[in-house]
């Protein structure tokens, strides 16, 4: 719906807009998610660069069964390990990881300030993120619950778990 939207406002066909300017766009955030995590999370540039390196040119070794003569083709994920080359076929895919990186920036600033202003996007990104992909949105959710039961139990604190009520 949101690229008929955008369709509908800049006449742009909505399968240029899904298969040629959506993938640039997801690219563009998703490496800008992965640098600004992993540079959040160890304040260290050199190992920002590297985590983007890997993000965009790492893989599985899904194609060595395939250099020992085990079987044809479809080993690209063989050890759950998907090509980041395969996540830009799927756009919706694709951004299902940036949201939910996006999702776990705000998670860590919220933790670290205890600043409430800093639920509502983790709100808003929670409810949102199954509407792109069902699977981010399992998994966002499944982990907003345990880490909203843990600031209960932990902490003493309620307001993760009001804002995973919230979020569905």
């Amino acid at each position: 719906l949101s690229f008929a939207e955008i369709s509908r406002l800049t006449a742009i066909p909505v399968i240029d807009i899904n298969f040629r300017f959506f993938p640039i766009f997801v690219s563009i955030t998703f490496g800008l998610s992965i640098y600004l995590i992993i540079k959040k999370i160890t304040k260290n540039n050199s190992a920002a660069y590297w985590a983007l390196f890997f993000a965009f040119f790492s893989g599985s070794f899904g194609y060595i069964p395939r250099l020992l003569g085990y079987g044809r083709g479809g080993w690209e994920t063989v050890f759950w390990s998907m090509q980041p080359f395969s996540m830009l076929q799927n756009p919706q895919l694709g951004f299902s990881f940036v949201l939910l990186v996006v999702w776990l920036i705000f998670l860590i600033e919220y933790i670290k300030s205890k600043n409430k202003k800093i639920l509502l996007p983790i709100i808003l990104i929670a409810a949102t993120l199954p509407e792109y992909k069902i699977f981010g949105g399992t998994l966002l959710i499944g982990a907003f619950f345990i880490i909203s039961i843990f600031e209960i139990l932990i902490f003493r604190k309620i307001y993760l778990f009001l804002s995973f009520i919230a979020s569905l």
